[in-house]
């Protein structure tokens, strides 16, 4: 009988890539192929290269700073709330806002759920739209 090695874990992570570029904290979302990230950048939305740190894209409109963002399974639809409690949908391949409403309450954290839910919280109430 062969006899398993313990497991050995790394004892130091470097990073790969720094993007530095502009961010100084906040929320982000990596899209699910890894090929790009999404940020808020003073009142506009940034769609990064992970690649090379380099704006592919940048959505305007907002009167305030998105507070929090999440992306659909495949990709195609990014969500995003502001403080003063709206929340849009952006079809990535226009770079359009094809849907937006407000919110019950200031939006912390939002998710995509493969049966097309939405879910979003506010610290005290998790609400679900069907999308």
């Amino acid at each position: 009988m062969d006899t398993i090695s313990p497991l050995a874990l790394k004892q130091s992570y470097p990073y790969v890539s720094l993007l530095q570029q502009f961010y100084n904290g906040g929320s982000f979302v990596v899209s699910f192929d890894g090929c790009f990230l999404v940020c808020s950048y003073g009142d506009d939305v940034k769609l990064m290269s992970s690649s090379d740190s380099s704006t592919l894209r940048s959505l305007g409109g907002f009167s305030e700073s998105s507070t929090s963002f999440t992306l659909s399974l495949d990709d195609r639809f990014l969500f995003t709330t502001t403080d003063n409690r709206q929340i849009r949908v952006w079809e990535l391949s226009s770079h359009k806002c094809i849907h937006s409403w407000k919110g019950y309450g200031s939006v912390k954290s939002m998710a995509c759920h493969s049966s097309s839910g939405f879910p979003g919280d506010d610290a005290t109430t998790v609400r679900v739209w069907n999308m």
